[in-house]
């Protein structure tokens, strides 16, 4: 899902530097601040074009000529399902040996920015708002014990939810009427609760064990600075 987005928006905003160069230089420059609405995209090392702020879309509107709103959603998934057989010979003796692991991570993010500007093609702006997350993870192993002759299992789950607040600071320059490209410095305090599962079975002798673990904390955290395009329209 990641390759298509990133595909995605890799061909958005080469089109837009496309037609950037097909803009007369007096025609595209931009003698003030563009204001509206503007898809945002994040611009990482060597220039690549990610989603805005690790996130899959980031939508900017402004409330006046000095005021904006920003929503960003963050959606991550991956999946992983390994097998692996192996046939084990001593002698006489032979034991077809299996391993399976499942895997599997979701992210999902979302957050307001209320920012305020100041400045018109360079421009600096600041503020902050509410964000939240949710982190989930899932592994599942499955083996053939050999001195038993038979399966066990093995399950490992983490859950975290995050709920707080963000700021930033930052500053942008408008290089055409409909392009911006900035960078902002981003800190946020955030409240997790995390809760941990692990299981573990043996299905040829009954033995088994599980426990839970949650975690509550508060942390201040610095997202260093980020890079970042701006398409209006």
């Amino acid at each position: 899902m990641n390759k298509g987005i990133g595909l995605y928006v890799s061909l958005c905003v080469g089109l837009c530097l496309i037609s950037i160069l097909f803009v007369g230089p007096v025609d595209a420059a931009a003698a003030d601040r563009p204001v509206g609405q503007a898809i945002q995209f994040r611009i990482v090392d060597g220039l690549a074009l990610r989603e805005f702020e690790g996130a899959t879309l980031g939508y900017l509107h402004y409330r006046g000529h000095d005021a904006a709103w920003r929503a960003t959603l963050d959606l991550n998934m991956s999946y992983d399902d390994q097998e692996l057989r192996v046939d084990l010979r001593d002698g006489m003796d032979a034991a077809d040996v299996s391993h399976d692991r499942t895997r599997w991570n979701q992210n999902f993010g979302v957050g307001i920015d209320y920012l305020w500007f100041r400045g018109e093609a360079v421009s600096a702006f600041f503020g902050g708002g509410p964000h939240a997350s949710f982190r989930s993870s899932h592994q599942e192993y499955w083996g053939y014990d050999l001195n038993n002759e038979n399966w066990a299992r093995e399950l490992l789950e983490d859950n975290d939810f995050g709920a707080g607040v963000r700021g930033c600071l930052g500053v942008q320059w408008a290089a055409t009427r409909w392009l911006a490209i900035h960078a902002d410095y981003e800190a946020e305090v955030m409240y997790h609760r995390r809760v941990s599962k692990d299981l573990w079975e043996n299905f040829g002798s009954g033995d088994h064990a599980n426990g839970t673990v949650a975690t509550n904390n508060i942390s201040l955290s610095s997202l260093g600075v980020r890079f970042g395009l701006s398409a209006y329209f």
